[in-house]
Parts: C-alpha cells; sequence; structure tokens
C-alpha cells in the first residue's frame, strides 16, 4: 500500500525568472514533477527542495515494503484523487515516467560515482536502524571488505551497475552492455538530470528546465542526510575504498560497475551541457549559492550545531549523503 507525507499548509512559491522559463499560456494540462529518488544519490536533499517550495502540494509517495515497486497506474490513480499535489518524491516508482493526456510530467533524476554511492550505502546502513532491512544488520557486524564481499556475492543487484538496472530495466534484472544506451537515452530525455558529484550545476539546471512550468521555482537547500565531518575529493573516497576493502575487493567493485562508470559520464556531460545553454549560468550558479549561504545561516539560528555544508556536491561526493 502506497503512503505519502502528512500534507502541510500551502506556502505561497515567490520569486522571479526570465519570461523564456515561465509556464506557457493555454495550457490545461496538469503539470507534475516526479523525482525519482535513487537510494543514496542525493535524493534526501532533492526532496527538501521540492517539499520547501511545495508544501501541501509536495508528497512522498513511497511503499511500507522497502524492497517493492508502485506502478505507474498506481500512480495516476493517486494523482486522480489528489487533484492539489503537483510534486512527487519516490523511492518505489519505476522509469519510464507515465504517459497520460491529463498530465505533463518533469522527471528529476540523479545519478552518483557508483563507488562513492555504495561507500555511502555501508555508512548508512552502519548508522541507522533499519530493522526490516538485512543489510542493515550486515554492515553493523562486518568491517567494509566483509560487507562488499556479501554484497557481491549475496546482494549482485546492489554491487553490479544497479543505476544501469534502475533506468533501463526497473531494477528487474543485472543489465547487460546493451543496457546502457537504454539508461543513457532516459538521462538524455529527463526533464532534470542530475550528477550528485556536480549537485549545484544540476539544480540550476533544474530550475531553468522544470521552473518553465512552475514560477518561481528555488533549488536552494540545506543539504540533507551528511555525515558530519569535512568533505572528500573523489579521489580521496576511492583510495579510501581500497584501502578499508583491499585491493582486490575494490578493483572487482571496479570491473562490476563499468556500466554505472559510464553512464555516470553521460549524465555529467549531459549536465554540463544543459548548464552552458542556461542563460547568465554563472550569474545563476552564483545566486543558487548564495541562496544557500542564507539557507544555512536560517538553519544555523535554528539548530545550534548544524552539519549541514552549503557545498553539497563535496559531501555527495565523499559518498555521504
Amino acid at each position: 500500500m502506497a503512503r505519502v507525507a502528512r500534507p502541510e499548509e500551502p506556502q505561497p512559491i515567490v520569486g522571479e525568472e526570465p519570461t523564456m522559463f515561465q509556464r506557457e499560456t493555454g495550457d490545461t494540462k496538469r503539470q507534475i514533477i516526479l523525482h525519482y529518488h535513487i537510494f543514496k544519490n542525493a535524493g534526501t536533499t532533492v526532496e527538501s527542495i521540492l517539499k520547501d517550495n511545495f508544501r501541501a502540494r509536495f508528497a512522498r509517495f513511497d511503499s511500507e515494503d522497502y524492497n517493492s515497486t508502485i506502478s505507474n497506474d498506481t500512480l495516476l490513480e493517486f494523482l486522480a484523487g489528489h487533484p492539489d499535489v503537483v510534486a512527487i518524491s519516490s523511492h518505489h516508482l519505476r522509469l519510464p515516467k507515465p504517459v497520460d493526456d491529463r498530465f505533463v510530467f518533469h522527471d528529476i533524476l540523479f545519478v552518483r560515482h557508483p563507488v562513492a554511492r555504495l561507500w555511502s550505502i555501508y555508512e548508512f546502513y552502519r548508522r541507522t536502524d533499519l530493522e526490516t532491512d538485512p543489510l542493515s544488520a550486515a554492515a553493523k557486524t562486518r568491517g567494509a571488505q566483509e560487507f562488499f564481499q556479501l554484497l557481491i556475492d549475496d546482494y549482485p543487484f546492489h554491487a553490479n551497475n544497479a543505476q544501469v538496472n534502475l533506468l533501463a530495466n526497473a531494477g528487474g534484472k543485472l543489465p547487460s552492455e546493451s543496457d546502457l544506451a537504454r539508461a543513457a537515452e532516459v538521462i538524455s530525455r529527463a526533464a532534470a538530470p542530475g550528477v550528485a558529484e556536480l549537485f549545484d550545476e544540476s539544480t540550476v539546471v533544474a530550475e531553468s528546465c522544470v521552473g518553465r512550468a512552475f514560477r518561481g521555482l528555488d533549488f536552494s537547500y540545506v543539504a540533507q542526510n551528511v555525515t558530519a565531518g569535512p568533505p572528500m575529493r573523489l579521489e580521496a573516497q576511492l583510495a579510501r575504498f581500497q584501502k578499508h576493502c583491499g585491493e582486490e575487493t575494490f578493483n572487482r567493485i571496479i570491473n562490476l560497475n563499468q556500466l554505472d562508470l559510464a553512464l555516470v559520464e553521460v549524465a555529467h556531460e549531459e549536465v554540463l551541457r544543459r548548464f552552458d545553454l542556461v542563460p547568465h549560468h554563472k550569474r545563476r550558479l552564483k545566486a543558487l549559492r548564495s541562496r544557500c549561504v542564507a539557507r544555512e545561516r536560517a538553519a544555523s539560528r535554528i539548530i545550534i550545531a548544524s552539519n549541514h555544508p552549503t557545498a553539497f556536491a563535496s559531501f555527495a561526493s565523499a559518498g555521504s549523503a
């Protein structure tokens, strides 16, 4: 049974954007943002952005079972019964996005370097209590090398090109070389593709592209669900992974994720291509980061010991979100 977050009081969206990014008049179709929340791909921060913008018009749409999926038919039924909802975040919806004459769907989809993502999964399981997920217990009782060996041997869907699998096969099978092209097409067709290691550039793209249908969309953020401590460059993360797991396990993980590595490269190029096409993109990036700093300062007045960084991309690449 799918569930949604408790409704909150609506909050108007404020701000201005260039005319070219405003919604075209006369479009009677219902505009819906769909955030496909891939586990440990900066999704909690994206979810918080949507919640801040849309309040009661935002909904989480997940199953009680962590390992389940939600069909597009179920999504359409939900939207028909909730006419005020315009933005949804879900771990359990699967691509491709729905096609329906009543709606225009704007999909937001972030990918991440697979080694950084896998390390983040390990850290997440070690610090959280998820009694229903066997990997949570496994992470708490195993060192990094043992944990990743367990993934390789017993949970290949987690260890082997998981992101290509989700995008090309809805998570249904271990991907092959031919699946990469389909996953890359999903990235190229997405309304707002993103890369966790390029989080700020990705959010500028999202503001511009999705903002055509939603005036005043503000993708500034306070990073969510991050591990305390200084950020690490990707090279340092890979070295850390190899140090804790050993060269053999590290090389096996790299070899098992060649398709994911290629997909992230495709997404990286697509985000930067679109970013360069955004009018005044450098100025918009600077403005976004200024708004993030303001949000950080506001949050620190409420949470005195805030650990939320304004430079999320550094933390995302550190495998901590």
